[in-house]
């Protein structure tokens, strides 16, 4: 079976909650949209070398462990994360999951633009807090009760 790649700029879509930057979040994004596309989407994380230190303090060991696992990739110092992942999608015509217009790399990547190779959360608009925190316990091996208060973290 091949592999349709979603390239996913992480540290761009962790500030999408209102919740401050989360890496539970982005995984939450990203488990929605394999759902959506097909089991054979094969997301890739990548996030700038500060996201490490942005996200919160309580999902930074399964950050840690993931990068160790070589799950996700943290750009080196200096190097925005988008330098690592265009690329890789115009080389494997993969999806790229952000909410930035990449402008600045229009001459380099014309399908930038394209709406089937670029999806914004912002666009979701199924996606909700109430989505983020059933997902979440179930990633935590405690199944969530469908009717219980959903409450944001402190």
């Amino acid at each position: 079976m091949s592999h349709r790649y979603l390239f996913v700029d992480m540290s761009n879509i962790a500030h999408e909650n209102r919740w401050g930057v989360s890496y539970n979040f982005v995984l939450a994004v990203v488990a929605q949209l394999v759902e959506r596309l097909d089991e054979a989407t094969k997301p890739v994380y990548v996030a700038d070398d500060s996201f490490p230190d942005l996200i919160r303090r309580d999902e930074r060991a399964d950050f840690a462990t993931a990068c160790e696992r070589r799950d996700v990739t943290v750009a080196p110092k200096g190097v925005p994360a988008d330098n690592l992942f265009l690329p890789l999608a115009d080389e494997y015509n993969g999806i790229v999951v952000s909410n930035d217009r990449f402008r600045e790399f229009g001459g380099r990547f014309p399908w930038i633009g394209h709406p089937r190779r670029l999806i914004a959360v912002k666009c979701l608009g199924e996606f909700s807090p109430r989505y983020f925190w059933r997902w979440l316990d179930r990633r935590r091996g405690n199944p969530a009760d469908p009717d219980a208060e959903i409450v944001s973290p402190q």
